[in-house]
């Protein structure tokens, strides 16, 4: 029974990291590079998301009420995987930290304000899930 037991155990580790070694994510560094940066996202008047991309592909995200800290993540690797914008290696695009990316990064050719986001001419943008960062 107990060796019944263990062989169980080890064929469901190894459907596990089977898994999740087999799960195809592109680097950020690899194929994307112009995510790379600091993008805020002001989700009121009074409210903003930061997600950082470092050059090496890692980062974080911050979160600011009243222009006061609120909270931020441990700093970890992002990837890509069918255009969603995955923070952890163990990220699914159901997550609370993966974003759709309904537009990649683009120059603006003229400004515009969508909820509380401004962007001016010629900035830097990207959509995520919807909600514009820059």
């Amino acid at each position: 029974m107990r060796n019944a037991k263990k062989t169980i155990m080890k064929f469901y580790s190894i459907i596990i990291v089977l898994t999740l070694f087999s799960c195809k994510r592109e680097k950020i560094t690899k194929n994307h590079s112009e995510l790379i940066g600091t993008w805020v996202h002001y989700t009121s008047s009074n409210e903003k998301h930061y997600i950082s991309i470092d050059k090496d592909g890692s980062g974080g995200m911050e979160w600011y009420k009243d222009g006061k800290f609120v909270r931020d993540t441990q700093h970890r690797k992002w990837f890509i995987k069918n255009d969603y914008l995955l923070f952890g290696r163990l990220s699914s695009k159901k997550d609370k930290e993966s974003y759709k990316i309904t537009m990649y990064p683009t120059i603006a050719t003229y400004s515009f304000i969508t909820n509380c986001d401004t962007v001016q001419t010629g900035e830097k943008y990207m959509t995520l899930d919807g909600n514009i960062y820059r």
